[in-house]
């Protein structure tokens, strides 16, 4: 099954909902709960993606941890986006991704780049001395980090 292309326009309209989004929450406005739609979401507000099941995301957000949903527009989600959410019941959702500041990438089967974890401020290599590690192991994940 192909991925579904999106034109030029589409993709800028994507972007300025998400911009719009990230204001939003940017405002922290906490006025009346007029603003809330039917569905009975909370309000918008800003999470660190914890955890990455499937369908589901795991966002820590105050403390504490809440799984969500993620808009189909969004992209893939990984470990260390910084994103826009909203509380519901019993899951809340992921509206908008905020700009990543460093990616940890690897090719995938079809040579592409797949982003592995964001927003990486540091990186500890553990290996285990059984079974032996290939020769170059430590070194390519030392390139991986640097990169």
């Amino acid at each position: 099954m192909s991925k579904r292309k999106l034109t030029r326009r589409q993709n800028w309209r994507i972007q300025k909902i998400q911009e719009e989004r990230q204001a939003r929450a940017q405002r922290k406005q906490s006025g009346p709960m007029e603003d809330l739609d039917e569905n009975a979401l909370g309000a918008e507000q800003e999470g660190l993606v914890v955890t990455h099941f499937g369908t589901l995301v795991l966002v820590e957000a105050n403390g504490e941890r809440k799984r969500c949903h993620f808009r189909s527009n969004l992209g893939s989600l990984v470990t260390g986006d910084q994103v826009v959410w909203r509380d519901g019941s019993p899951y809340g959702v992921v509206e908008a991704v905020m700009p990543r500041r460093s990616e940890l990438c690897r090719p995938d089967p079809y040579g592409d780049l797949k982003t592995v974890a964001a927003n990486i401020d540091r990186a500890l290599i553990v290996i285990a001395p059984y079974p032996e590690p290939h020769f170059s192991l430590v070194d390519r994940y030392l390139v991986a980090a640097e990169a």
